[in-house]
């Protein structure tokens, strides 16, 4: 047996088991489906978060990825609870995978302790890439249209000329 903690609470749980995430974006949502869902299908704790998937901080996630252990399966009701975009989707996978655990996602069926599941993983990798690099092209891209049409880029200069006449007047006195 280990001891985790759940919400500031020592339980013991052994190795192996499946760790159930339910999230809603605002408070005035309900988790009850979510976490119904997860006990079903085994999942002997869930943990519980009511903040929206672009928030920085997801502290129950957050506790998840840092006490998983080898063995263990994460397990979500709907891949859009875990992330919110297919890098974060491999970035997170990736973090399970490094901790010895899998990932399970009940509503696709998604399972990265199957073979198609973990061939599925490296989809989502080159997916991930394939966006990064498509980003960086656009940005480049944009960048350089800019650069053409006489644009000037970065940060709007705080010394305004007028300003700067003053400082050097100064500074000669």
């Amino acid at each position: 047996a280990m001891v985790r903690k759940k919400n500031g609470e020592a339980t013991k749980t052994p190795v192996g088991d499946l760790i159930g995430y339910a999230r809603v974006s605002t408070p005035e949502q309900n988790l009850d489906m979510q976490v119904s869902a997860l006990e079903k299908a085994g999942c002997i704790t869930v943990y519980k978060e009511k903040v929206s998937a672009a928030a920085s901080k997801r502290p129950q996630l957050a506790l998840i990825m840092k006490d998983l252990r080898a063995g263990d399966t994460f397990v979500v009701w709907k891949l859009d609870r875990l992330a919110r975009s297919i890098r974060d989707l491999f970035t997170k996978l990736k973090q399970i995978e490094e901790a010895g655990a899998s990932f399970r996602s009940l509503t696709e069926s998604f399972d990265t302790s199957t073979a198609g599941g973990r061939l599925l993983l490296h989809v989502i990798s080159a997916m991930a890439e394939f966006e990064r690099d498509l980003t960086v092209e656009r940005t480049q891209a944009g960048l350089r249209r800019a650069r053409e049409r006489g644009q000037i880029l970065g940060a709007k200069p705080r010394v305004t000329p007028k300003m700067f006449k003053a400082i050097a007047a100064d500074l000669k006195k």
